[in-house]
């Protein structure tokens, strides 16, 4: 009897175990696809829970997002105004952010060239600033 006991509790061990690795591997699945999924923009949380960098992916135009409880509060800031390619060369999911250990900063990535520029954001208006890495 005790032999059957084991036995049962071996069985529903593994199942349980094999049902949790194909949740992450869809899991996985799905997040693969949501990065390879094409978007003109994008939002990024910077560590500020009211402000958000929205990037243009084709040219690496910012603008700094601000939420507030007030609707007249909330803002929209440009960064950087003017494209950082040629218009031939637009292509969707061309820039990305990436954040840095200093949650003042992000590097923008050109992802087709590999030119880097670094991201100074700040709370204050118009404060913020995007600056080539050489």
């Amino acid at each position: 009897m005790k032999k059957y006991i084991i036995l049962v509790i071996i069985l529903t061990l593994n199942i349980n175990l094999y049902a949790q690795a194909q949740i992450e591997k869809k899991q996985n699945d799905l997040q693969q696809i949501n990065e390879n999924y094409i978007k003109t923009y994008r939002m990024f949380p910077t560590a500020n829970v009211w402000h958000f960098i929205k990037l243009n992916t084709q040219t690496g135009q910012m603008w700094q997002v601000e939420l507030n409880q007030k609707k007249s509060n909330q803002l929209e800031t440009p960064i950087n105004s003017s494209s950082l390619v040629e218009k031939q060369n637009e292509v969707d999911n061309r820039f990305t952010l990436y954040s840095t250990n200093n949650s003042w900063n992000f590097f923008l990535l050109d992802q087709i060239d590999g030119r880097v520029w670094q991201l100074n954001w700040s709370t204050k208006s118009g404060k913020s600033e995007i600056i080539p890495i050489q």
